[in-house]
């Protein structure tokens, strides 16, 4: 159930996907709930991010460490916050520090997603065959990499339209379940809210899509 290093837990997927009974089971029988997936994403971050409130609650009291910080220094807070779920964030966070990420109006942000080049869904399956067949992946990697990049440079009508509505930046994610597999899209956020303390995370949504490659929600 606990593994060494970063790898998306079975807490992960069960939280990520709002299964209470199965998180709680998964817990009763030890599960790590500060778990650390690839790009260090905790398991608290998947209940802040996808709203599941009462999930949140039952890892705070099982000790999940609202202060732990992915590959992007993202904490629950941020991702609480980004995603509009605001009695999240309270819980996750001092009195202090909410109330200052929340002066002003606050608007929950929507996500919109369009459905990249078919280029990059192709090279990330070639690439995830590679890999788990132990073939050398540099050079698919790089392809990959160079395809995001035209994939910005270049962009689509639907997607232009969408950041020109949402004054928003472009981000790679690749999805995963385990009856449809890794499916690729381009989403677009509105610029989140900033917390005014200095000492408050970043919560700038990264428009930087190659480093996405391995950030795979569950």
């Amino acid at each position: 159930m606990n593994r060494n290093g970063n790898y998306w837990s079975a807490l992960h997927y069960a939280v990520f996907a709002g299964h209470r009974e199965i998180a709680a089971l998964l817990m009763a029988r030890g599960a790590n709930v500060n778990a650390r997936a690839p790009n260090d994403a905790s398991v608290l971050m998947m209940a802040a991010r996808e709203g599941h409130e009462d999930l949140a609650r039952q890892l705070l009291e099982a000790g999940a460490d609202p202060n732990l910080t992915n590959d992007q220094g993202d904490t629950a807070f941020t991702w609480a916050m980004r995603n509009g779920n605001f009695r999240i964030a309270r819980l996750v966070s001092s009195p202090e520090l909410f109330a200052q990420a929340t002066r002003g109006p606050l608007a929950p942000a929507q996500l919109r997603s369009v459905a990249p080049p078919s280029e990059i869904s192709n090279l990330l399956r070639k690439l995830r065959e590679a890999e788990a067949a132990g073939k050398p992946t540099n050079k698919l990697r790089r392809a990959f990499n160079e395809a995001i990049a035209r994939f910005k440079r270049e962009g689509s009508a639907q997607s232009q339209a969408s950041r020109k509505q949402a004054k928003a930046n472009p981000v790679l994610v690749i999805t995963a379940s385990r009856k449809a597999g890794e499916r690729a899209e381009i989403v677009s956020a509105p610029l989140p809210l900033q917390p005014t303390s200095k000492d408050a995370p970043p919560s700038t949504f990264s428009g930087n899509a190659s480093r996405r490659l391995n950030e795979n929600k569950p």
